[in-house]
């Protein structure tokens, strides 16, 4: 079923525009409300969302990469005093504590947790100048990865100051985590040889989760409480779609708009879904998403 609404919303500080998401499955169909930073210049990454439905992501403006927060349309900046014009938001629990990661002046990348109007970098001991937070759940538990001397990828959960490696036993090097719900599963993907695969590990026990239509190519993002996955692939003819996941039913999610490709990066409890996708084929000029059930689908 495809939902096209094209109803024009005027938002406090940002312009909306509802438009739909197309889904492969009738019972997971949703409406897309596209949206893009008013400071920006038409590139706008959307990324992680809480149960308050605020979302944070990163705009381009004037050559230089903001993090921001959008509370219901209104939009604050998230940028770490040390970044040298490069700071990335990429996850918010329900207090409102952002993560994300920032490039310093000398070109090293930190990650980062804002809580209470305050910057700390979060990284990872093993990393060389290259670590990355990607997401927190309401524990204060982050997870994200890091670069290490040989120039292989970890993942890694930082908990009270203590950091522990996350890596998949099927990846070449190259594990990546990218969300964590309030259980401790993570999910993220990995390299395998000449493939990439989207992961969830619970207790420690890795399954791969990846599209039955992107088996090469499949990205989870993110993980709710319920255990619903959100991410993206690349089809047998190089398109890319978002997914949700739910515990194995796959569904696709396609904003109706995109021409070059549909992101799912980030679910709430609610099951309301934070993404981007490119209206231009064959480059990412992207915009952000939100993506909600349609109601005659609940």
């Amino acid at each position: 079923m495809k939902i096209n609404k094209t109803a024009l919303v005027l938002g406090i500080a940002s312009l909306s525009w509802i438009l739909g998401c197309s889904s492969q499955v009738l019972a997971a169909s949703f409406i897309c409300t596209d949206f893009d930073d008013p400071k920006g210049v038409g590139v706008t990454y959307g990324n992680g969302i809480n149960d308050n439905n605020q979302i944070v992501g990163y705009y381009l403006s004037k050559g230089q990469i903001h993090g921001f927060l959008d509370t219901k349309g209104k939009f604050t900046d998230i940028d770490d005093p040390q970044a040298a014009g490069k700071t990335y938001a990429q996850g918010i629990n329900n207090a409102g504590e952002i993560v994300g990661y920032y490039f310093d002046a000398k070109g090293k990348t930190h990650g980062f947790l804002y809580k209470k109007g305050e910057f700390t970098n979060i990284d990872d001991p093993e990393g060389i100048g290259s670590s990355y937070a990607t997401a927190i759940n309401n524990k204060g538990e982050i997870v994200g990865y890091y670069t290490d001397s040989k120039g292989h990828v970890h993942g890694f959960l930082e908990k009270n100051g203590q950091f522990t490696n996350i890596d998949n036993p099927q990846g070449s090097g190259y594990t990546y985590v990218t969300g964590i719900n309030d259980q401790g599963d993570v999910v993220g993907y990995y390299y395998g040889i000449r493939s990439e695969h989207g992961f969830l590990a619970t207790h420690g026990v890795f399954t791969n989760t990846d599209d039955p239509q992107g088996p090469q190519k499949s990205y989870a993002a993110g993980i709710n409480n319920k255990g619903e996955i959100v991410g993206y692939y690349f089809d047998h003819d190089g398109a890319i779609h978002g997914f949700i996941d739910n515990h194995g039913a796959f569904a696709d999610i396609d904003d109706v708009n995109a021409l070059g490709g549909t992101f799912a990066t980030g679910i709430n409890n609610s099951g309301k879904i934070a993404g981007y996708y490119s209206d231009m084929p064959y480059t990412l000029d992207p915009h952000g998403f939100l993506a909600t059930q349609h109601p005659d689908k609940k």
